[in-house]
């Protein structure tokens, strides 16, 4: 494996298991539509930008459009609401992932879909509940979210971001991603890509990934790290 000079890392079911958080507010959104829908169904909007996730619902419900600001709120409030409410523990490895990279010498950056609203509300929570007392926020040389950027993953446009502000050249880069949407978004943006797929993302395409890993405990294991 060759020399990287930064390492990226995705937020939502790879530093953290925010998943059954999103899945609540999804079904709550539903619950407010009248509908109810499958595991599968909202497991599928994992990766993907939560505007075009409510977006699918409406259409596939035949909601009127000139619901969508409403019903993306009501998705964005109640997600906000469960984030401060509900103790978040970093995924296993997570936390020794990130401090091995800045040992290591790598930059590192924060790449997340999320608002930084939500993503400061997520590090927060989980610098508060985690056993390594430290900010985790303080541990990334920069962080790029999805109100950064004009198109969402698995568009390219975040990880290109991500690349400009370290002033470094994209192959540069290795990014840690769990979602067939982040695998997309940064190998399209030519990064270097290993996949740690999460409960949730399993069954998602990771073909394009440059390595597939079962864990963040395996990442610290592989090479650049050591």
């Amino acid at each position: 494996m060759k020399d990287w000079e930064a390492v990226f890392f995705d937020l939502d079911g790879l530093l953290v298991d925010t998943e059954g958080i999103h899945v609540r507010a999804y079904e709550e959104v539903a619950e407010h539509l009248g509908i109810a829908l499958t595991a599968d169904y909202v497991n599928a909007f994992i990766g993907a930008p939560t505007s075009e996730n409510i977006k699918r619902i409406m259409a596939d419900y035949d909601v009127p459009v000139e619901r969508y600001e409403k019903i993306l709120k009501i998705r964005y409030d109640r997600y906000a609401e469960l984030v401060r409410k509900i103790p978040l523990l970093p995924m296993d490895g997570a936390v020794e992932c990130v401090l091995r990279a800045k040992e290591k010498g790598y930059r590192t950056a924060l790449v997340t879909s999320s608002m930084r609203e939500h993503t400061v509300a997520v590090l927060d929570n989980i610098t508060k509940h985690s056993n390594f007392k430290i900010n985790v926020a303080a541990c990334f040389d920069t962080m790029v979210f999805g109100d950064d950027i004009a198109r969402q993953k698995p568009e390219p446009d975040i990880y290109h971001e991500a690349v400009s502000r370290l002033d470094i050249a994209p192959d540069a880069a290795v990014a840690l991603e769990d979602s067939e949407a982040g695998v997309t978004a940064a190998k399209t943006a030519g990064v270097h890509v290993i996949a740690v797929p999460c409960h949730n993302t399993r069954d998602q395409d990771f073909t394009r990934a440059d390595k597939i890993v079962e864990s963040l405990q395996e990442i610290l294991t592989l090479d650049f790290l050591n």
